[in-house]
């Protein structure tokens, strides 16, 4: 199987080299700086393997490995100068394939991409990458949305939001997370996120998903939660028209 990384990488020069490095084995890499940059390689390209440098996630580095694992079936490897065990086993346990403590020899770095590729399954047998929220499932490797079968308009932005809010089902996702994993923007005032959130929200209750619920903390963040039974969402429908005018 050949091998074909994204590394993730806000440094230019430190990120350039491991890619150069990786080239000089056979391997190719494609450098992005940052989380939306790699979300958009990931619709476009081919990627074998993730390659994360976490110093650059700050405070989001768990959302970070989150959505990239949700987002691509490739695997995950963690680079970091960080001593945080904690963050370490956290990373392991949300999806990522390893954690490699910086600095780290390319070849170490190397031979555990060609092992992981050995131990990946064949094209034709790998499992689909769905994920089921009530009536609405998430082609995660399509980068598609059904209700029942029937497909949801979401735009690419759209259906990026509606990962990063799926894969912390339940828990509470600032707006400054969201803005900086979709947009790499670093300001909580703008008002882009809530408008993504209210055209998101008005396209599942027009395509039947109404029982998907994104619920406001007010001042905090979004959250979204799958409702046995979906409430009335005429005040959210009403607050929503209000923000896209």
């Amino acid at each position: 199987m050949e091998l074909n990384c994204l590394v993730i990488q806000r440094d230019e020069r430190g990120a350039l080299e491991l890619c150069s490095a990786l080239a000089e084995q056979g391997v190719p890499a494609e450098w992005v700086d940052g989380t939306a940059t790699a979300l958009a390689a990931l619709r476009h390209s081919r990627v074998q393997a993730l390659l994360l440098n976490a110093d650059d996630c700050g405070h989001d580095f768990l959302a970070t490995v989150r959505l990239l694992v949700g987002a691509s079936p490739a695997p995950l490897l963690v680079l970091s100068a960080a001593r945080d065990e904690v963050n370490e086993i956290l990373a392991l346990e949300l999806g990522a394939a390893d954690f490699f403590r910086k600095p780290v020899s390319p070849r170490l770095v190397l031979a555990k991409l060609r092992r992981l590729s050995r131990e990946a399954p064949q094209p034709a047998a790998a499992a689909e990458r769905l994920l089921e929220l009530g009536p609405l499932t998430l082609d995660l490797r399509g980068r598609m949305a059904a209700v029942r079968g029937a497909l949801v308009p979401l735009t690419a932005r759209e259906f990026e939001l509606l990962v990063v809010l799926a894969t912390r089902r339940n828990e509470l996702v600032t707006r400054e997370t969201i803005a900086r994993l979709l947009d790499g923007a670093t300001s909580a005032g703008s008002r882009s996120v809530d408008v993504a959130i209210a055209r998101l929200r008005r396209k599942l209750a027009v395509n039947g998903a109404r029982a998907v619920r994104i619920g406001t903390a007010y001042g905090r963040g979004y959250f979204l939660a799958v409702d046995e039974t979906p409430p009335d969402a005429t005040h959210e429908r009403d607050r929503d028209a209000l923000l896209i005018a």
